[in-house]
């Protein structure tokens, strides 16, 4: 039931943006991976992704006031085992559709749940890791390996980050597809 919390900041999260990590979960109601908005991600959510009780993933973009576009991936993870799991936005529009890949493989069956148009806004809140902004719910389950990036990992970018976690390369993170890295815990 822990999380980390990390000071507020928009930089690096308003733009194209890639999230991936290291996740096992029980899939018992929702499974929070990483977060930065206000309790309603109706509005002001930069992002908020997770992984549903379906084992599918999701993710909400939202932009000021009102206005967001939320994305389920078509390809669902199993509960309790260890899954590599990413979400790219190539841009800073909530109507964009991301492509979610788990293990490593893309999934470019996202479907779009809700439809708004226009650009991400900051939303001043903290980002956390293991809890959903929207719900006050922690992770059931395990997170690892939470890299976040102000740009859009390629394909081939993706399987080096779940290739190097299955192998557990003796690399430092940071010096390890650094580019664009904003964050990593």
């Amino acid at each position: 039931n822990d999380y980390v919390n990390i000071p507020a900041s928009d930089t690096g999260f308003l733009g194209a943006i890639t999230i991936s990590a290291w996740v096992n979960v029980s899939l018992a109601g929702s499974n929070a991976i990483a977060s930065k908005g206000v309790s309603n991600c109706a509005s002001n959510c930069a992002f908020d992704f997770e992984v549903l009780n379906t084992g599918k993933l999701y993710i909400v973009r939202a932009k000021a006031a009102s206005g967001y576009s939320d994305w389920l991936s078509s390809v669902a993870i199993s509960a309790n085992t260890w899954h590599h799991i990413a979400v790219v936005f190539a841009d800073n529009l909530v109507e964009t559709k991301p492509t979610f890949y788990i293990n490593g493989v893309a999934d470019t069956g996202a479907t779009k749940t809700t439809s708004n148009t226009g650009a991400v806004t900051g939303s001043g809140s903290p980002i956390r890791i293991g809890f959903r902004a929207a719900s006050a719910g922690a992770t059931n389950g395990s997170i690892d390996e939470v890299r976040i990036y102000n740009r859009a990992l390629s394909a081939g970018e993706i399987q080096t980050l779940f290739n190097s976690g299955v192998a557990k390369f003796n690399v430092s993170p940071t010096n390890y597809l650094a580019t664009g890295l904003v964050g990593y815990w």
